[in-house]
């Protein structure tokens, strides 16, 4: 007979192992509802950005064999263009990413029977409903650090200081820990607007900024293996690709709809790969959060005083009613 694993509490105090523990127990409770969702929101996405990736790298190509003449403004302007496609497709995937993974996470913290039988067609409406609250959220951090990009260049094209833009570096280096948690706190919480999420994930990571940082750089090490294992084999035909187009740009066996498609097919696992590796991250602040609000915030004491009040309603309309009868 198979024990079953305890439920895995969404809010509630955790060590620095713990958070880990919990990261890969609900990978690994939750792997087929989670690989299919991913098949199906991501996979497609991987199709097309594909198509990005190759482009783009194409264009660095396209200026290797050309160094030594002036590289023209179309080239820029098509390496400009190929940028903005690519941070879009990024963008894009990281919202759905989020959505899917926090909406499994919702549904597993509300309901006893966790996410035993559900279907992709049963989480659609949270789905839907944290993209667009992912959307929202991440066009207010694109706004903001645009805003300091756009800053920090004004002030070094009037004071011709290089070294501003090191610290842009880190000064978004450091706000990551601050604002680490207002991805979750948003999606979570429905009574939240953007801006008190932005608030919230600056309290609850203020005593907390170490433990937090060093709770990132693992998980971000431990993605980056991940992701590194999908990637390798288009990095190697992508340096294959490349020497061969130096030496000889017009060699055949780069040039050939075999070799290219090969690169098209390896591209498209090393993007997905990409968002596979991404959900360690996604998951992991989520009990991240949940552990510093359980710790800061008593969350769960809540949801349990109001589900008492719900049960105790509920238990009073059924009174009232067999009164009626």
């Amino acid at each position: 007979m198979q024990i079953e694993r305890p439920k895995i509490q969404l809010y509630k105090v955790r060590s620095f192992g713990d958070k880990f523990s919990d990261t890969f127990d609900f990978l690994k409770e939750n792997s087929k509802l989670w690989l299919k969702g991913c098949l199906y929101l991501l996979l497609p996405l991987s199709l097309l950005q594909a198509f990005s990736l190759n482009y783009l790298t194409s264009i660095f190509s396209d200026m290797a064999v050309n160094e030594a003449v002036n590289i023209g403004d179309s080239l820029v302007v098509k390496l400009i263009i190929s940028y903005v496609s690519y941070f879009i497709f990024i963008l894009i995937g990281s919202i759905l990413l989020a959505a899917f993974t926090y909406a499994m996470m919702r549904h597993y913290h509300e309901n006893d029977e966790r996410l035993r039988g559900v279907t992709l067609k049963d989480l659609k409406p949270k789905i839907i409903k944290a993209a667009k609250r992912s959307l929202i959220m991440g066009l207010t951090l694109g706004t903001i650090v645009l805003l300091l990009y756009a800053v920090f260049g004004l002030i070094v094209y009037l004071t011709e200081w290089w070294g501003i833009l090191l610290l842009l570096v880190l000064l978004v280096v450091v706000a990551i820990v601050p604002l680490s948690l207002a991805y979750p706190i948003y999606i979570f919480e429905d009574s939240q607007t953007v801006f008190n999420s932005l608030r919230q994930s600056i309290r609850l990571t203020a005593h907390h900024f170490w433990a937090i940082l060093g709770f990132l750089l693992v998980l971000n090490i431990l993605a980056n293996v991940i992701q590194g294992c999908f990637m390798l084999p288009w990095y190697i035909m992508f340096l294959v690709k490349a020497l061969f187009v130096v030496s000889d740009n017009e060699n055949p066996i780069v040039n050939s709809s075999i070799f290219s498609f090969a690169l098209y097919l390896f591209a498209v696992i090393q993007t997905f790969g990409m968002y596979l590796s991404m959900s360690l991250n996604t998951i992991g602040l989520g009990y991240q959060y949940g552990s510093l609000a359980e710790e800061m915030d008593d969350v769960s004491v809540d949801e349990d005083i109001q589900r008492f009040e719900e049960m105790s309603a509920k238990s009073k309309e059924i009174d009232n009613f067999e009164d009626l009868v």
